[in-house]
């Protein structure tokens, strides 16, 4: 058996906190780690030395219930999670840990056939919140909504985008800003010209110049060529050109852009509802010629080319379709095939239509909660082609998917589908509204899911009140919710200082405020644009800024560029912050 001593390097983006307990040969928190409030995942890090084998052990001191995940455990304790065997190379390993627990950890050396060794080291650990997941109690809501411009009377809505989207705004959300949207792209035009980020940035554009508040895309990063996925010619871009390596530099390049973009995006990649039959580009049960392992290499291969080019601003959103719930198992072992893994998805989602009730969802609901991951439901909306309802049963399935939205508090956001494809028929049958600018068919399923349409039932209105309620952030609460730790982070024992770490934005210059909760801003330094900031930088132009802490108390903080004339930007970035004892 192997016998050495693990050295503990100092790495970027990890926290430290602990001490030597006595009479042992290894770090271990003091008396455990408690996390402070918002749900958090833990990465665990070491130093791997090549041609050993590692386990590692996790215990909730709070949580008596065994709750054991990988493989098993030495006896006579319960741990939260445990797993031995991780390969030579291993250096990390990823925990979900629940606020207000107390939790301790240990690292050993394995070698498969012999029993666990001694711990050899207490690894340093990074916290982290799942990106952009709001405290509990609290989600976020927007539209699919349609950007570009047409004339043509069948597309329903010949208004330009401002005067389309402000409306929407007024009379389906009740004067609420929208905090999400949907942006979505092929990779490549079926010209075979590759589209790049930068088409996504000016969807954005639209929208926060109509509101000017910033808003938080939805960004489908499709894996196809052109629209026509679905149908049986399609013969473009699918998954298995990105597992087998023919889309990095594309991909990489595309990284680097929206690392460069610094700002919040939930990423969808690949494809959505893969369980379907519908998706050439990436479901097999659509294109017999791809696998369910196609689509998880590729989904991983993507993630981490992003991270390699530091794209940490990005949130993975992985969606399926709904199905009915119920004992019919094989729908949730058929979506878990596809399942890349907790390290690779930091949102569960689903897209839900009234073509069933909203407890179609309770399998993806129920698949995100063993996961511990928050759900997104990333497209839903009335009159869907195959539902079978009225319109007065469709304003109650509105009030319906609300309900479920508040009872199930893992849902902490939603994007209804506001939009419809052209219309085919004769539009003499149509209602026109807005001096003729807007059409649809009344009383029909032909997937126009406009709230507009509304056929005699209140659906804008019964929309706006389901978003009233205070469960819901809109784009005026953008900044404080989602880019500074929920409620700030509370320090361990100790006096430690705490170095803040960004990826460099447009203008290349910065502004840093940091707030002290516990304090008061008793401690204020510099000129800050708000009186309860603890410190508060001039200009400057680094990417990291050093700051002194004091344990115990509750600290949030902010990154903002500034531009050419010392404006700040309104929305900031939350950085990565490393811990390190005085």
């Amino acid at each position: 058996m192997k016998k050495w001593g693990i050295v503990l390097g100092i790495l970027s983006l990890f926290f430290l906190s602990g001490r030597v307990c006595a009479g042992s040969n290894y770090f271990s928190p003091a008396d455990g780690t408690v996390f402070p409030t918002a749900t958090y995942k833990i990465v665990l890090r070491w130093i791997s030395k090549p041609g050993f084998m590692y386990a590692v052990r996790v215990m909730d001191h709070t949580n008596a219930i065994v709750r054991m995940e990988g493989n098993n455990c030495p006896p006579g304790d319960q741990y939260y999670a445990c797993v031995n065997g991780l390969p030579d190379g291993t250096a990390s390993f990823v925990v979900r840990v629940s606020p207000g627990h107390e939790y301790s950890w240990w690292l050993h050396e394995y070698e498969e056939g012999y029993p666990w060794t001694t711990p050899i080291g207490f690894p340093r650990f990074s916290v982290q919140r799942t990106l952009l997941e709001p405290p509990d109690g609290e989600s976020f809501f927007g539209f699919v909504y349609r950007t570009w411009e047409n004339l043509d009377p069948a597309y329903g809505d010949t208004r330009l985008f401002p005067e389309r989207y402000t409306d929407s705004i007024q009379q389906e959300l009740g004067g609420r800003i929208p905090l999400l949207i949907s942006a979505a792209a092929p990779f490549q035009e079926t010209n075979g010209i590759f589209v790049p980020f930068a088409q996504i940035q000016r969807e954005i554009e639209q929208f926060e110049a109509v509101t000017g508040r910033g808003v938080i895309p939805q960004v489908r990063f499709l894996s196809q060529t052109g629209w026509d996925n679905g149908s049986p010619g399609y013969s473009g871009i699918t998954v298995r050109d990105v597992t087998e390596g023919r889309m990095d530099e594309y991909i990489r390049s595309y990284a680097r852009d929206v690392a460069a973009y610094g700002r919040p995006i939930f990423m969808l990649p690949l494809c959505g509802e893969f369980n379907g039959t519908w998706w050439r580009s990436c479901s097999p049960d659509a294109n017999s010629v791809l696998t369910k392992e196609d689509f998880v290499r590729a989904w991983q291969r993507v993630v981490d080319i992003f991270r390699g080019e530091g794209a940490t601003n990005v949130a993975w959103l992985w969606v399926a379709i709904s199905f009915p719930s119920g004992a019919d198992s094989s729908r949730i072992d058929d979506v878990s095939g596809y399942y890349p893994g907790n390290a690779y998805v930091d949102w569960v989602g689903v897209d839900h239509y009234d073509f069933g009730p909203p407890s179609n969802m309770d399998g993806m609901v129920g698949f995100a909660r063993e996961r511990g991951k928050p759900v997104f439901v990333a497209e839903w909306g009335v009159r869907h082609s195959s539902s079978s309802l009225k319109p007065y049963e469709q304003e109650q399935w509105l009030r319906d998917m609300f309900r479920y939205f508040n009872e199930h508090p893992e849902i902490k956001a939603h994007l209804y589908f506001n939009m419809s494809g052209p219309e085919s028929m004769n539009l003499a049958n149509n209602v026109f509204l807005y001096d003729g600018r807007v059409n649809y068919r009344p009383n029909v399923n032909d997937s126009d899911h406009r709230l507009i349409a509304e056929s005699g039932a209140n659906f804008r209105g019964t929309f706006a009140g389901g978003v009233a309620g205070s469960r819901y952030r809109d784009g005026n609460s953008l900044a404080p919710v989602l880019l500074s730790p929920a409620h700030g982070v509370v320090f361990p024992a100790g006096t430690h200082s705490i170095k803040l770490i960004w990826n460099a934005m447009p203008g290349s210059r910065y502004a840093l405020r940091v707030v002290d909760h516990t304090d008061s801003g008793a401690r204020t330094e510099f000129v800050c644009p708000a009186p309860e900031v603890y410190v508060c930088a001039g200009v400057f132009t680094a990417t990291s800024f050093v700051i002194p802490v004091n344990a115990g108390h509750e600290y949030s903080w902010w990154v903002h560029a500034v531009d050419e004339a010392g404006r700040w930007s309104e929305i900031p970035v939350f950085p990565h912050f490393s811990v390190s004892a005085k």
